[in-house]
């Protein structure tokens, strides 16, 4: 990994921070609102974000995570929105994980997978592997 970091809250301040400081693409009011990682460390707490246990082993491990990790992921997203990971398997086919966001003001990521659950907007790909 190419941050040296302990918990996943430290993690984010310092990736987000590097994207902020690309000098290229990015709105003028980034560097302002967030002029320093300590001051993006108290946006990122006062936000009360969580993070799925095990993320940040998964992400700074020399190996990608197995199929068992996405498979552990938690499932309560009642009034929930966030990024989730969607495994898709069937017999004698190689398993997929699509990840995605639920965003949905109200209903967040339960909204989407309803939207799965009826086969009804469903992003290029997860209906590729559907079909």
């Amino acid at each position: 990994m190419a941050f040296e970091v302990h918990t996943i809250v430290e993690m984010m301040v310092q990736m987000t921070f590097a994207c902020v400081g690309i000098p290229f693409h990015k709105h003028g009011l980034f560097s302002q609102a967030f002029s320093t990682e300590e001051v993006l460390s108290e946006i990122l707490s006062a936000a009360s974000l969580s993070f799925c246990p095990g993320l940040l082993e998964a992400i700074g491990g020399t190996d990608p995570p197995g199929m068992s990790f996405f498979k552990s992921l938690p499932t309560d997203v009642h009034k929930r929105w966030g990024i989730y990971a969607l495994v898709l398997e069937r017999h004698n086919v190689m398993p997929l994980v699509y990840v995605g966001s639920g965003t949905q003001a109200t209903a967040g990521i339960r909204s989407r997978w309803l939207e799965y659950d009826r086969k009804h907007n469903l992003p290029i790909y997860v209906k590729a592997a559907l079909d």
